[in-house]
């Protein structure tokens, strides 16, 4: 099952939504799919694919309201460490200290459409000794 749930998210990010389409035919699978991207942090990420595909209305509302809340949180909290890193970067600079900031919100930013839809937990960042 974890296969296909693979496989729903891979064609909902090629903006192919008819894998999920039919995945929410069956309530057991929705359950199932539902705990699958609680367990992999992945509703922001789907919330925001199938708001693109305009497949919102045609979720069940708990469902929905799930990946909604997760997106809104994920996207203020990557907004917070978003800031967090520019000021970072700032302090870095005044004082003349090599820094680059990898993975975390420069990541979300870099790669992702919209800032929900990886949730982002700290910020890293290498420096120059």
């Amino acid at each position: 099952m974890r296969q296909d749930f693979i496989q729903v998210i891979s064609e909902l990010a090629k903006g192919n939504p008819s894998l999920l389409t039919r995945l929410l035919e069956c309530e057991a699978n929705l359950a199932r799919f539902d705990s699958f991207l609680q367990d992999n942090k992945l509703y922001g990420f789907v919330f925001s694919k199938c708001s693109a595909a305009n497949l919102l209305d045609c979720l069940p509302k708990e469902f929905r309201r799930n990946m909604q809340e997760q997106y809104a949180r994920q996207t203020k909290r990557n907004l917070r460490l978003l800031s967090e890193t520019s000021v970072l970067g700032e302090l870095y600079e005044q004082r003349e200290i090599d820094a680059i900031f990898i993975k975390g919100p420069v990541s979300v930013v870099e790669y992702y459409e919209h800032l929900g839809e990886r949730l982002v937990w700290d910020i890293d960042v290498l420096l120059r000794s």
